[in-house]
Protein backbone atom coordinates (compact mmCIF):
# COMPACT_ATOMS: atom_id res chain seq x y z
CA UNK A 1 0.00 0.00 0.00
CA UNK A 2 1.20 3.51 -0.75
CA UNK A 3 0.33 6.56 1.34
CA UNK A 4 -0.27 9.22 -1.29
CA UNK A 5 0.33 12.88 -0.45
CA UNK A 6 -1.61 15.89 -1.69
CA UNK A 7 -1.08 16.79 -5.33
CA UNK A 8 0.09 20.43 -5.41
CA UNK A 9 3.61 21.79 -5.34
CA UNK A 10 4.69 23.62 -2.20
CA UNK A 11 7.70 25.60 -1.12
CA UNK A 12 8.86 24.79 2.40
CA UNK A 13 11.47 26.78 4.31
CA UNK A 14 13.81 25.34 6.92
CA UNK A 15 16.82 27.00 8.49
CA UNK A 16 20.14 25.24 8.60
CA UNK A 17 20.38 26.21 12.27
CA UNK A 18 16.87 24.87 13.08
CA UNK A 19 15.49 28.30 14.02
CA UNK A 20 12.28 27.99 16.10
CA UNK A 21 9.07 29.86 15.32
CA UNK A 22 9.77 33.48 16.16
CA UNK A 23 7.67 36.37 17.43
CA UNK A 24 7.87 37.83 13.95
CA UNK A 25 6.38 34.60 12.58
CA UNK A 26 3.45 35.02 14.93
CA UNK A 27 2.97 38.71 14.15
CA UNK A 28 3.20 38.11 10.41
CA UNK A 29 0.56 35.41 10.57
CA UNK A 30 3.11 32.69 9.91
CA UNK A 31 2.07 30.72 12.97
CA UNK A 32 0.65 28.23 10.47
CA UNK A 33 4.15 27.16 9.49
CA UNK A 34 6.74 27.93 6.87
CA UNK A 35 4.97 26.37 3.92
CA UNK A 36 3.69 28.20 0.84
CA UNK A 37 2.48 27.54 -2.67
CA UNK A 38 4.25 28.99 -5.66
CA UNK A 39 1.06 30.93 -6.43
CA UNK A 40 1.65 33.32 -3.54
CA UNK A 41 5.17 33.27 -2.10
CA UNK A 42 5.45 35.80 0.78
CA UNK A 43 8.33 37.84 -0.66
CA UNK A 44 8.11 40.63 1.90
CA UNK A 45 8.24 38.11 4.73
CA UNK A 46 11.32 36.47 3.17
CA UNK A 47 13.00 39.86 3.00
CA UNK A 48 12.17 40.94 6.57
CA UNK A 49 12.91 37.62 8.23
CA UNK A 50 15.82 36.29 6.17
CA UNK A 51 17.11 39.13 4.02
CA UNK A 52 16.36 37.14 0.90
CA UNK A 53 13.99 38.09 -1.93
CA UNK A 54 13.76 35.50 -4.72
CA UNK A 55 13.08 37.03 -8.12
CA UNK A 56 10.76 35.57 -10.76
CA UNK A 57 13.63 33.72 -12.43
CA UNK A 58 14.64 32.01 -9.17
CA UNK A 59 11.06 30.99 -8.43
CA UNK A 60 10.53 29.64 -11.94
CA UNK A 61 13.78 27.68 -11.99
CA UNK A 62 13.04 26.24 -8.55
CA UNK A 63 9.52 25.20 -9.58
CA UNK A 64 10.50 23.69 -12.94
CA UNK A 65 13.29 21.61 -11.41
CA UNK A 66 10.80 20.02 -9.01
CA UNK A 67 8.66 17.05 -10.06
CA UNK A 68 5.70 15.04 -8.92
CA UNK A 69 6.69 11.39 -9.14
CA UNK A 70 4.11 8.79 -10.14
CA UNK A 71 1.11 10.90 -9.12
CA UNK A 72 2.15 11.61 -5.56
CA UNK A 73 5.73 11.63 -4.31
CA UNK A 74 8.19 14.48 -4.46
CA UNK A 75 11.12 14.29 -6.85
CA UNK A 76 13.44 16.59 -8.80
CA UNK A 77 15.65 16.85 -11.86
CA UNK A 78 19.28 16.71 -10.71
CA UNK A 79 21.16 16.78 -14.02
CA UNK A 80 20.90 18.27 -17.49
CA UNK A 81 20.25 14.85 -19.02
CA UNK A 82 16.98 14.05 -17.27
CA UNK A 83 18.25 12.36 -14.11
CA UNK A 84 15.55 12.30 -11.41
CA UNK A 85 16.05 11.82 -7.68
CA UNK A 86 13.33 10.68 -5.28
CA UNK A 87 12.98 8.73 -2.04
CA UNK A 88 13.47 4.98 -1.84
CA UNK A 89 9.91 4.33 -0.71
CA UNK A 90 8.57 6.37 -3.65
CA UNK A 91 10.32 4.02 -6.05
CA UNK A 92 9.19 0.76 -4.45
CA UNK A 93 6.40 0.03 -6.94
CA UNK A 94 8.56 1.00 -9.91
CA UNK A 95 11.47 -1.17 -8.80
CA UNK A 96 9.10 -4.09 -8.33
CA UNK A 97 7.79 -3.71 -11.87
CA UNK A 98 11.23 -3.99 -13.48
CA UNK A 99 12.49 -6.82 -11.26
CA UNK A 100 13.20 -9.90 -13.35
CA UNK A 101 12.99 -13.56 -12.50
CA UNK A 102 15.61 -14.56 -9.98
CA UNK A 103 16.18 -10.97 -8.80
CA UNK A 104 15.22 -9.19 -5.59
CA UNK A 105 15.95 -5.57 -6.40
CA UNK A 106 14.07 -4.15 -3.41
CA UNK A 107 16.41 -6.03 -1.12
CA UNK A 108 19.63 -6.05 -3.15
CA UNK A 109 19.40 -2.76 -5.03
CA UNK A 110 20.09 -1.99 -8.68
CA UNK A 111 22.28 0.25 -10.78
CA UNK A 112 22.63 0.59 -14.53
CA UNK A 113 26.26 0.54 -15.62
CA UNK A 114 25.36 2.06 -19.00
CA UNK A 115 22.44 4.05 -20.37
CA UNK A 116 21.36 0.94 -22.26
CA UNK A 117 20.98 -0.91 -18.95
CA UNK A 118 18.41 1.57 -17.61
CA UNK A 119 15.05 -0.19 -17.34
CA UNK A 120 11.84 1.48 -18.50
CA UNK A 121 9.11 1.30 -15.85
CA UNK A 122 5.63 0.45 -17.17
CA UNK A 123 2.94 3.06 -16.39
CA UNK A 124 5.34 5.35 -14.50
CA UNK A 125 5.27 9.08 -15.21
CA UNK A 126 6.55 12.31 -13.69
CA UNK A 127 4.79 15.68 -13.80
CA UNK A 128 6.43 19.10 -14.11
CA UNK A 129 4.35 22.11 -13.05
CA UNK A 130 4.73 24.53 -15.96
CA UNK A 131 1.92 27.05 -15.34
CA UNK A 132 -0.59 28.18 -12.70
CA UNK A 133 -3.82 30.11 -13.24
CA UNK A 134 -6.05 31.69 -10.60
CA UNK A 135 -9.57 30.49 -11.47
CA UNK A 136 -11.22 31.47 -8.18
CA UNK A 137 -13.47 34.11 -9.71
CA UNK A 138 -14.76 31.79 -12.40
CA UNK A 139 -15.67 29.02 -9.95
CA UNK A 140 -17.20 31.33 -7.34
CA UNK A 141 -19.28 33.01 -10.06
CA UNK A 142 -20.56 29.63 -11.24
CA UNK A 143 -21.65 28.77 -7.68
CA UNK A 144 -23.23 32.15 -6.89
CA UNK A 145 -26.74 31.58 -8.36
CA UNK A 146 -27.26 28.38 -6.32
CA UNK A 147 -29.66 28.57 -3.38
CA UNK A 148 -28.83 25.14 -1.91
CA UNK A 149 -25.47 23.64 -1.01
CA UNK A 150 -26.01 20.63 -3.28
CA UNK A 151 -26.66 22.92 -6.24
CA UNK A 152 -23.59 24.98 -5.43
CA UNK A 153 -21.35 21.92 -5.29
CA UNK A 154 -22.76 20.63 -8.58
CA UNK A 155 -22.08 24.01 -10.21
CA UNK A 156 -18.57 24.03 -8.76
CA UNK A 157 -17.82 20.56 -10.08
CA UNK A 158 -19.15 21.48 -13.53
CA UNK A 159 -16.98 24.61 -13.61
CA UNK A 160 -13.91 22.66 -12.49
CA UNK A 161 -14.51 20.08 -15.21
CA UNK A 162 -14.80 22.80 -17.88
CA UNK A 163 -11.63 24.52 -16.64
CA UNK A 164 -9.74 21.23 -16.56
CA UNK A 165 -10.69 20.49 -20.16
CA UNK A 166 -9.83 24.02 -21.31
CA UNK A 167 -6.35 23.96 -19.81
CA UNK A 168 -5.62 20.36 -20.84
CA UNK A 169 -4.34 21.44 -24.24
CA UNK A 170 -1.05 21.31 -26.14
CA UNK A 171 -0.14 18.05 -24.46
CA UNK A 172 -0.50 19.45 -20.93
CA UNK A 173 -2.31 17.79 -18.04
CA UNK A 174 -4.49 20.11 -15.92
CA UNK A 175 -5.69 19.76 -12.35
CA UNK A 176 -7.77 22.29 -10.39
CA UNK A 177 -6.48 22.58 -6.83
CA UNK A 178 -8.63 23.78 -3.92
CA UNK A 179 -7.02 26.00 -1.28
CA UNK A 180 -8.30 27.39 2.02
CA UNK A 181 -11.39 25.15 2.10
CA UNK A 182 -12.67 26.58 -1.19
CA UNK A 183 -11.71 30.25 -0.82
CA UNK A 184 -9.21 29.96 -3.66
CA UNK A 185 -8.85 27.73 -6.71
CA UNK A 186 -5.86 27.34 -9.02
CA UNK A 187 -5.61 25.51 -12.34
CA UNK A 188 -2.24 23.77 -12.44
CA UNK A 189 -0.86 22.76 -15.82
CA UNK A 190 1.62 19.91 -15.83
CA UNK A 191 3.90 18.60 -18.53
CA UNK A 192 3.80 14.85 -18.16
CA UNK A 193 6.78 12.64 -19.06
CA UNK A 194 5.78 9.01 -19.53
CA UNK A 195 9.07 7.36 -20.47
CA UNK A 196 10.82 6.97 -17.11
CA UNK A 197 13.60 4.44 -16.53
CA UNK A 198 15.25 3.09 -13.40
CA UNK A 199 18.90 4.08 -13.01
CA UNK A 200 19.72 3.23 -9.40
CA UNK A 201 17.88 1.90 -6.38
CA UNK A 202 19.68 1.48 -3.10
CA UNK A 203 19.61 -1.66 -0.98
CA UNK A 204 16.88 -1.88 1.62
CA UNK A 205 19.32 -2.04 4.54
CA UNK A 206 20.94 1.23 3.44
CA UNK A 207 17.69 3.04 2.63
CA UNK A 208 16.03 2.04 5.88
CA UNK A 209 19.08 1.99 8.12
CA UNK A 210 18.12 2.39 11.77
CA UNK A 211 14.44 1.67 11.28
CA UNK A 212 11.52 4.03 11.67
CA UNK A 213 13.15 6.54 14.04
CA UNK A 214 16.79 6.63 12.98
CA UNK A 215 16.29 6.80 9.24
CA UNK A 216 14.01 9.83 9.65
CA UNK A 217 16.00 11.51 12.42
CA UNK A 218 19.48 10.90 11.02
CA UNK A 219 19.08 10.71 7.22
CA UNK A 220 22.79 11.34 6.63
CA UNK A 221 23.46 7.82 7.90
CA UNK A 222 21.09 6.18 5.44
CA UNK A 223 20.84 6.34 1.65
CA UNK A 224 17.13 6.90 1.26
CA UNK A 225 17.04 7.68 -2.45
CA UNK A 226 16.43 6.21 -5.89
CA UNK A 227 17.42 7.61 -9.26
CA UNK A 228 15.44 7.46 -12.49
CA UNK A 229 15.85 9.11 -15.87
CA UNK A 230 13.27 10.79 -18.09
CA UNK A 231 13.47 10.01 -21.79
CA UNK A 232 12.12 11.96 -24.75
CA UNK A 233 11.89 10.29 -28.17
CA UNK A 234 13.86 7.36 -26.76
CA UNK A 235 16.77 9.60 -25.71
CA UNK A 236 17.65 11.05 -22.30
CA UNK A 237 15.77 14.30 -21.84
CA UNK A 238 17.84 17.46 -22.13
CA UNK A 239 16.55 19.90 -19.52
CA UNK A 240 17.71 23.36 -18.52
CA UNK A 241 15.91 23.15 -15.21
CA UNK A 242 17.56 21.00 -12.53
CA UNK A 243 19.09 21.28 -9.08
CA UNK A 244 22.90 21.20 -9.34
CA UNK A 245 24.88 19.39 -6.68
CA UNK A 246 26.57 21.41 -3.94
CA UNK A 247 30.05 20.40 -2.85
CA UNK A 248 29.99 22.49 0.31
CA UNK A 249 26.41 22.02 1.51
CA UNK A 250 24.49 24.42 3.71
CA UNK A 251 26.28 26.75 6.13
CA UNK A 252 25.08 27.96 9.50
CA UNK A 253 22.19 30.46 9.17
CA UNK A 254 21.60 29.68 5.48
CA UNK A 255 17.99 29.65 4.39
CA UNK A 256 17.20 26.18 3.04
CA UNK A 257 14.15 25.61 0.84
CA UNK A 258 12.58 22.21 0.31
CA UNK A 259 10.29 21.89 -2.71
CA UNK A 260 7.79 19.08 -3.01
CA UNK A 261 4.31 17.63 -2.81
CA UNK A 262 3.43 17.15 0.88
CA UNK A 263 0.09 16.25 2.40
CA UNK A 264 -2.66 18.65 3.36
CA UNK A 265 -1.91 21.36 5.88
CA UNK A 266 -5.48 21.86 7.21
CA UNK A 267 -4.35 25.28 8.42
CA UNK A 268 -7.85 26.50 9.26
CA UNK A 269 -8.60 23.56 11.56
CA UNK A 270 -9.93 24.90 14.87
CA UNK A 271 -8.61 23.93 18.28
CA UNK A 272 -11.84 21.99 19.00
CA UNK A 273 -11.26 19.77 15.98
CA UNK A 274 -7.63 19.30 16.98
CA UNK A 275 -8.73 18.29 20.48
CA UNK A 276 -10.95 15.57 18.99
CA UNK A 277 -8.03 14.45 16.81
CA UNK A 278 -5.82 14.33 19.92
CA UNK A 279 -8.29 12.50 22.15
CA UNK A 280 -9.98 10.09 19.74
CA UNK A 281 -9.12 9.97 16.06
CA UNK A 282 -5.32 9.89 15.97
CA UNK A 283 -4.83 7.61 19.02
CA UNK A 284 -7.17 5.09 17.39
CA UNK A 285 -5.35 5.38 14.07
CA UNK A 286 -2.01 4.90 15.79
CA UNK A 287 -3.34 1.78 17.50
CA UNK A 288 -4.65 0.40 14.19
CA UNK A 289 -1.29 1.04 12.54
CA UNK A 290 0.74 -0.40 15.42
CA UNK A 291 -1.49 -3.48 15.57
CA UNK A 292 -1.10 -4.11 11.86
CA UNK A 293 2.67 -3.64 12.00
CA UNK A 294 3.04 -6.07 14.91
CA UNK A 295 0.79 -8.64 13.23
CA UNK A 296 2.70 -8.44 9.94
CA UNK A 297 6.10 -8.62 11.64
CA UNK A 298 5.03 -11.63 13.71
CA UNK A 299 3.68 -13.36 10.60
CA UNK A 300 6.82 -12.64 8.55
CA UNK A 301 9.15 -13.87 11.28
CA UNK A 302 7.34 -17.20 11.10
CA UNK A 303 7.15 -17.12 7.29
CA UNK A 304 10.25 -15.31 5.96
CA UNK A 305 9.64 -16.78 2.51
CA UNK A 306 6.56 -14.49 2.26
CA UNK A 307 8.52 -11.29 2.89
CA UNK A 308 8.55 -10.13 -0.73
CA UNK A 309 4.79 -10.48 -1.10
CA UNK A 310 4.08 -8.38 2.01
CA UNK A 311 6.98 -5.94 1.76
CA UNK A 312 5.05 -3.09 0.13
CA UNK A 313 2.28 -3.10 2.74
CA UNK A 314 4.71 -3.33 5.64
CA UNK A 315 6.80 -0.44 4.33
CA UNK A 316 3.67 1.69 3.91
CA UNK A 317 2.58 0.82 7.45
CA UNK A 318 5.97 1.83 8.82
CA UNK A 319 5.78 5.19 7.05
CA UNK A 320 2.26 5.71 8.39
CA UNK A 321 3.41 4.79 11.90
CA UNK A 322 6.06 7.50 11.78
CA UNK A 323 3.64 10.10 10.41
CA UNK A 324 0.75 9.50 12.80
CA UNK A 325 2.92 8.94 15.86
CA UNK A 326 4.56 12.29 15.19
CA UNK A 327 1.17 13.90 14.69
CA UNK A 328 0.02 12.57 18.04
CA UNK A 329 3.11 13.97 19.77
CA UNK A 330 2.29 17.38 18.30
CA UNK A 331 -1.36 17.20 19.33
CA UNK A 332 -0.33 16.34 22.88
CA UNK A 333 1.97 19.37 23.08
CA UNK A 334 0.07 21.86 25.27
CA UNK A 335 2.10 24.80 23.95
CA UNK A 336 1.22 24.02 20.33
CA UNK A 337 -2.45 23.58 21.20
CA UNK A 338 -2.48 26.92 23.05
CA UNK A 339 -0.91 28.58 20.00
CA UNK A 340 -3.75 27.14 17.94
CA UNK A 341 -6.35 28.41 20.43
CA UNK A 342 -4.73 31.85 20.24
CA UNK A 343 -5.00 31.71 16.44
CA UNK A 344 -8.74 31.03 16.76
CA UNK A 345 -9.17 33.97 19.14
CA UNK A 346 -7.19 36.29 16.87
CA UNK A 347 -9.24 35.20 13.88
CA UNK A 348 -12.50 35.89 15.73
CA UNK A 349 -11.34 39.31 16.92
CA UNK A 350 -10.42 40.25 13.36
CA UNK A 351 -13.82 39.13 12.14
CA UNK A 352 -15.61 41.19 14.80
CA UNK A 353 -14.17 44.36 13.30
CA UNK A 354 -16.66 43.92 10.46
CA UNK A 355 -20.13 43.60 12.06
CA UNK A 356 -21.72 42.30 8.85
CA UNK A 357 -19.14 39.52 8.50
CA UNK A 358 -19.37 38.69 12.20
CA UNK A 359 -23.15 38.38 11.95
CA UNK A 360 -22.79 36.03 8.97
CA UNK A 361 -19.84 33.92 10.14
CA UNK A 362 -19.34 34.53 13.84
CA UNK A 363 -21.15 31.36 14.90
CA UNK A 364 -18.89 29.07 12.84
CA UNK A 365 -16.66 28.17 15.78
CA UNK A 366 -19.61 27.20 17.96
CA UNK A 367 -21.15 25.14 15.16
CA UNK A 368 -17.86 23.32 14.69
CA UNK A 369 -17.71 22.72 18.46
CA UNK A 370 -21.17 21.14 18.35
CA UNK A 371 -20.09 18.82 15.54
CA UNK A 372 -16.97 17.72 17.41
CA UNK A 373 -19.02 17.02 20.53
CA UNK A 374 -21.26 14.76 18.46
CA UNK A 375 -18.12 13.04 17.15
CA UNK A 376 -16.92 12.41 20.69
CA UNK A 377 -20.19 10.62 21.44
CA UNK A 378 -19.92 8.18 18.52
CA UNK A 379 -16.13 7.86 18.24
CA UNK A 380 -15.83 4.56 20.09
CA UNK A 381 -18.54 2.95 17.95
CA UNK A 382 -16.93 4.31 14.78
CA UNK A 383 -13.60 2.68 15.55
CA UNK A 384 -14.90 -0.49 17.18
CA UNK A 385 -17.52 -1.41 14.58
CA UNK A 386 -15.62 -0.86 11.33
CA UNK A 387 -16.24 -3.72 8.89
CA UNK A 388 -13.58 -2.85 6.34
CA UNK A 389 -10.17 -1.27 5.95
CA UNK A 390 -7.01 -1.34 8.03
CA UNK A 391 -7.02 -3.82 10.90
CA UNK A 392 -10.31 -5.48 9.94
CA UNK A 393 -10.59 -9.22 9.37
CA UNK A 394 -10.99 -10.16 5.72
CA UNK A 395 -13.83 -12.49 6.68
CA UNK A 396 -15.68 -9.78 8.62
CA UNK A 397 -15.44 -7.65 5.50
CA UNK A 398 -16.72 -10.53 3.36
CA UNK A 399 -19.63 -11.13 5.73
CA UNK A 400 -20.60 -7.46 5.44
CA UNK A 401 -20.32 -7.55 1.65
CA UNK A 402 -22.49 -10.68 1.58
CA UNK A 403 -25.22 -9.05 3.69
CA UNK A 404 -25.15 -5.94 1.50
CA UNK A 405 -25.34 -8.05 -1.66
CA UNK A 406 -28.25 -10.14 -0.41
CA UNK A 407 -30.16 -7.04 0.65
CA UNK A 408 -29.62 -5.35 -2.71
CA UNK A 409 -30.47 -8.47 -4.72
CA UNK A 410 -33.78 -8.76 -2.86
CA UNK A 411 -34.91 -5.56 -4.58
CA UNK A 412 -36.14 -5.06 -8.11
CA UNK A 413 -33.22 -4.36 -10.44
CA UNK A 414 -34.19 -0.72 -11.00
CA UNK A 415 -34.34 -0.12 -7.23
CA UNK A 416 -30.82 -1.39 -6.54
CA UNK A 417 -27.72 0.68 -6.10
CA UNK A 418 -26.02 1.10 -9.48
CA UNK A 419 -23.19 -1.25 -8.48
CA UNK A 420 -25.64 -4.15 -8.09
CA UNK A 421 -27.70 -3.77 -11.25
CA UNK A 422 -27.78 -6.34 -14.04
CA UNK A 423 -24.59 -8.20 -14.79
CA UNK A 424 -22.65 -6.19 -12.21
CA UNK A 425 -24.76 -7.70 -9.44
CA UNK A 426 -24.08 -11.22 -10.66
CA UNK A 427 -20.34 -10.58 -10.94
CA UNK A 428 -20.23 -9.07 -7.46
CA UNK A 429 -21.95 -12.16 -6.09
CA UNK A 430 -19.32 -14.41 -7.66
CA UNK A 431 -16.51 -12.44 -6.04
CA UNK A 432 -17.88 -13.63 -2.69
CA UNK A 433 -17.26 -17.28 -3.54
CA UNK A 434 -13.51 -17.24 -4.23
CA UNK A 435 -10.51 -17.70 -1.92
CA UNK A 436 -10.06 -14.89 0.59
CA UNK A 437 -6.38 -14.46 -0.29
CA UNK A 438 -5.22 -14.10 3.31
CA UNK A 439 -3.42 -16.95 5.11
CA UNK A 440 -5.65 -18.22 7.91
CA UNK A 441 -2.94 -17.74 10.54
CA UNK A 442 -2.65 -14.09 9.58
CA UNK A 443 -6.44 -13.82 9.55
CA UNK A 444 -6.57 -15.24 13.09
CA UNK A 445 -4.06 -12.66 14.37
CA UNK A 446 -5.93 -9.82 12.64
CA UNK A 447 -9.30 -10.92 14.01
CA UNK A 448 -7.85 -11.27 17.51
CA UNK A 449 -6.60 -7.67 17.45
CA UNK A 450 -9.93 -6.48 16.05
CA UNK A 451 -11.94 -8.22 18.77
CA UNK A 452 -9.60 -6.90 21.46
CA UNK A 453 -10.10 -3.32 20.20
CA UNK A 454 -13.87 -3.84 20.24
CA UNK A 455 -13.76 -5.06 23.82
CA UNK A 456 -11.50 -2.22 24.96
CA UNK A 457 -13.61 0.47 23.28
CA UNK A 458 -17.13 -0.81 23.95
CA UNK A 459 -16.82 -2.87 27.13
CA UNK A 460 -17.94 -6.37 28.00
CA UNK A 461 -21.65 -5.49 28.16
CA UNK A 462 -21.91 -4.29 24.57
CA UNK A 463 -24.16 -6.46 22.38
CA UNK A 464 -21.55 -6.88 19.61
CA UNK A 465 -18.84 -7.75 22.13
CA UNK A 466 -21.04 -10.32 23.87
CA UNK A 467 -21.96 -11.89 20.53
CA UNK A 468 -18.34 -12.08 19.39
CA UNK A 469 -16.59 -13.16 22.60
CA UNK A 470 -19.27 -15.25 24.31
CA UNK A 471 -17.30 -15.02 27.54
CA UNK A 472 -13.95 -15.97 25.96
CA UNK A 473 -10.79 -13.96 25.45
CA UNK A 474 -10.33 -12.23 22.11
CA UNK A 475 -7.77 -14.84 21.05
CA UNK A 476 -9.99 -17.77 22.01
CA UNK A 477 -12.98 -16.20 20.26
CA UNK A 478 -11.00 -15.61 17.06
CA UNK A 479 -10.01 -19.28 16.92
CA UNK A 480 -13.62 -20.39 17.49
CA UNK A 481 -15.15 -17.97 14.98
CA UNK A 482 -12.72 -18.93 12.23
CA UNK A 483 -13.14 -22.65 12.87
CA UNK A 484 -16.93 -22.42 12.62
CA UNK A 485 -17.46 -19.94 9.78
CA UNK A 486 -18.40 -20.92 6.22
CA UNK A 487 -17.22 -17.61 4.76
CA UNK A 488 -13.98 -19.14 3.46
CA UNK A 489 -15.78 -22.24 2.09
CA UNK A 490 -16.21 -21.67 -1.66
CA UNK A 491 -18.83 -24.42 -2.02
CA UNK A 492 -20.98 -23.12 0.83
CA UNK A 493 -20.68 -19.55 -0.39
CA UNK A 494 -21.61 -20.58 -3.91
CA UNK A 495 -24.76 -22.19 -2.54
CA UNK A 496 -25.74 -19.01 -0.68
CA UNK A 497 -25.13 -16.88 -3.78
CA UNK A 498 -27.13 -19.19 -6.04
CA UNK A 499 -30.06 -19.28 -3.59
CA UNK A 500 -29.63 -15.58 -2.70
CA UNK A 501 -30.57 -16.60 0.81
CA UNK A 502 -29.12 -17.32 4.25
CA UNK A 503 -31.88 -19.77 5.11
CA UNK A 504 -30.40 -22.64 7.09
CA UNK A 505 -27.12 -20.77 7.68
CA UNK A 506 -26.08 -20.14 11.29
CA UNK A 507 -22.73 -18.36 11.17
CA UNK A 508 -21.65 -16.18 14.10
CA UNK A 509 -19.35 -14.04 11.95
CA UNK A 510 -22.26 -13.24 9.65
CA UNK A 511 -24.45 -12.48 12.68
CA UNK A 512 -21.66 -10.27 14.05
CA UNK A 513 -21.40 -8.31 10.80
CA UNK A 514 -25.18 -7.89 10.90
CA UNK A 515 -24.88 -6.39 14.39
CA UNK A 516 -21.90 -4.15 13.56
CA UNK A 517 -22.77 -2.64 10.22
CA UNK A 518 -26.10 -0.89 11.01
CA UNK A 519 -24.60 0.71 14.11
CA UNK A 520 -21.53 1.80 12.18
CA UNK A 521 -23.63 3.31 9.40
Amino acid sequence: MQWKPQAHLLLILFMASAVPVSAQDHDAGMINGRMWTFDQPPLEYFNVEYGFVPDDTWLEETRLAALRFGGGCSASFVSADGLVMTNYHCGIDAVGKVTREGENLLRDGFYATTVEDERRVPDLYVDQLVAMHDVTGEIIAAMAPATEAEQAFAARDKAINEITQRYSADGLHCEVVTFYSGARYSAYQYKRYEDVRLVLSTELVFAFFGGIYDFWSYPRYSFDCDFFRVYDNDKPLRTQHFYPWSRGGAAEEDAVFVVGNPGRTNRLTTVDVLAYERDKNVPNLVRLINDRKEVLETWLRAHPEESDAWFDELFGIVNAQEAYSGRLLGLRDDELMEMRADFDRTFQHALKRNPQEWEQYGDVWERIREVTQAQYEIADDLFALRTGGLGVSTLVTRATMLLNWLEQMSRADEDRDERYRGERGRIMGQTLTGPIGTPMELERMTLTRQLQRMQDLLGDDDAAVRLALAGETAEQAAVRLLSQTILADSVAMQDIVERQSLDGVDDVLIHLAGEMQPRFQ
